[in-house]
């Protein structure tokens, strides 16, 4: 997820120089099929490499080169490349498995997650058997042999001295090339502060281009479906504006409706921890159609790269005005909105000056603000920054080692005194609203959008800031259109900001699918 940018950016390079490129995700990630965790993800995810491998080779005559960014290098094995006389590329992979399970714990302690089985491990939302992580941690690119591979490039921070693993390789005929980069820690950042790593792009491209038989494939051909499931199908489907999207519908009846997902934060169209792949396949089974898509300048719709990932714009109105278009051209007649945190932002701005009565539904889930204007931060806008300041305040307030250290901190005192009085003004210009029976801007939004005949569903984890941010900014109004039934609000039981645990993710696909039942 992280890494996308980069990967893509990568790729179209590769593209632009007269080299095809061919981007997968392993089985149970991104569009790929399969429910982690995987029974045997090590062997599984070795097969399908190897797979791959002979099936480019059949198709045509020449062994593709293998880019293996981190830990995809620790499923590299004698068996995997015993007849790959290609190239591999190296990049900053991790030479030991035992450091690759040492920083999924490490994602996992500083993110405060835990599963509910103690056969498995969370692994960041991506989880793990924990025989899996045994053997894992045994994994050495020491011990690879690969006789028959002709070239690799191995990129690497400047303090990595040591590279005992590339001197077997050496020894074995491999010519070996080195590439000193500082870029990993530009392109593993979260999704909105993620840079493309543009020396590695260039360097890997120049090395590829160094191989005389790797140049553009032509008729290469590969199915456009994802998975086997007879009662589903899934097509890339890009608007005339060149987003791209994937479109998945039911086979067995001819939906109407289509759940339209755009981007979490500034991720692909995968969603987080594969939340949009396995939303938009759970609603199609049950005969709802779903699109998901990338919005201007993210995910694949961010080609060729600006550097603009921001998760706040003011185009997610234009773009969806164009999706809905050209959905209607493929014969969908009403929508529903699905967004999670700054997705909630861009549904509900469309739904908030849309004037026509195609859109059935608003499901908006954890949205720390609803509300964004140009100048504003496009990553965390200022109301959204408040709220979570106050959630923060909130629970500290509860934390009474906290009240300690700030009484022996004098330095705090007086932000933690503006702060309190703060919090007062904010509460009491909220009283005085609803005693007046004003009615805020949120909630004159709210009521545009249910007489356009659109149902709205909030959904939030517990602590949630959005949900505080709620309540202070509505009053009467608000109530009233939940009491009939127009608005609806629920609070989960358990769940972070994303969804990242199994049990989480699988509750809110439940709970969003039943949801888009009532308009099929």
């Amino acid at each position: 997820m992280h890494s996308k940018a980069t990967i893509r950016q990568l790729a179209y390079n590769l593209a632009e120089n007269g080299h095809s490129a061919w981007t997968f995700d392993f089985p149970g990630y991104g569009n790929s099929s399969g429910m982690l965790p995987l029974e045997n993800a090590i062997e599984d995810n070795a097969v399908v490499i190897k797979d791959l491998n002979r099936h480019i080779k059949e198709q045509t005559g020449s062994t593709p080169i293998l880019i293996c960014l981190r830990s995809a290098s620790l499923l590299l094995s004698r068996d995997l490349l015993e007849d790959h006389e290609s190239g591999i590329v190296f990049w900053h992979a991790y030479s030991q498995g035992a450091a690759f399970v040492r920083d999924l714990e490490l994602i996992d302690h500083s993110l405060g997650l835990s599963s509910s089985d103690p056969k498995l491990i969370v692994a960041g939302g991506y989880p793990f058997k924990v025989s899996e992580i045994e053997k894992l941690k045994l994994a050495k690119l020491a011990s690879l042999e690969c006789p028959s591979v002709q070239k690799a490039l191995y990129i690497h921070a400047p303090t990595v001295r040591r590279f005992s693993f590339l001197d077997s390789m050496q020894k074995g005929g491999t010519n070996i090339e080195k590439l000193e980069s500082s870029d990993l820690s530009l392109m593993m950042r979260s999704p909105e502060v993620s840079k493309i790593a543009w020396n590695d792009v260039r360097g890997i491209t120049n090395w590829v281009s160094t191989f005389t038989d790797h140049d553009a494939l032509g008729q290469f051909h590969t199915s456009n479906q994802f998975f086997n499931d007879s009662s589903i199908s899934e097509r890339v489907l890009a608007t005339p504006d060149n987003l791209f999207g994937i479109l998945t519908e039911p086979t067995r009846t001819e939906a109407e409706v289509c759940l339209l997902i755009p981007n979490t934060g500034s991720g692909h169209h995968a969603g987080p921890n594969g939340l949009h792949t396995s939303l938009a396949r759970s609603v199609a089974r049950r005969g709802v159609s779903a699109y998901r898509f990338d919005l201007s300048n993210l995910g694949n719709s961010g080609i060729p790269a600006t550097n603009n990932n921001h998760a706040y714009t003011k185009n997610a109105t234009r773009d969806i005005t164009a999706v809905i278009q050209h959905l209607k051209t493929k014969g969908y007649s009403r929508f529903i909105l699905f967004g999670l945190c700054s997705g909630a932002f861009s549904s509900f701005d469309y739904a908030r000056q849309s004037k026509g009565t195609d859109l059935a539904a608003l499901f908006l889930v954890n949205s720390n603000t609803l509300y964004w204007e140009e100048g504003d931060d496009p990553i965390i806008p200022n109301s959204a920054a408040e709220a979570i300041s106050e959630a923060y305040y909130k629970d500290q307030a509860r934390d009474l080692s906290a009240w300690l250290k700030v009484a022996r901190t004098p330095t705090k005192w007086l932000p933690l005194t503006r702060r309190i009085l703060h919090v007062i003004k904010s509460k009491a210009h909220a009283r005085i609203a609803t005693t007046q029976n004003r009615t805020s801007k949120l909630e004159k939004d709210f009521t545009h959008i249910v007489n356009q005949n659109t149902k709205i569903f909030f959904y939030f984890s517990p602590n949630e800031p959005g949900y505080t941010n709620l309540k202070n900014n509505t009053g009467k109004t608000f109530r009233t259109l939940i009491s009939d039934r127009k608005v609806e609000l629920k609070v989960c039981e358990a769940g972070d900001h994303t969804f990242t645990t199994i049990e989480s993710r699988s509750s809110l696909i439940s709970e969003a699918t039943e949801y888009c039942l009532q308009y099929k």
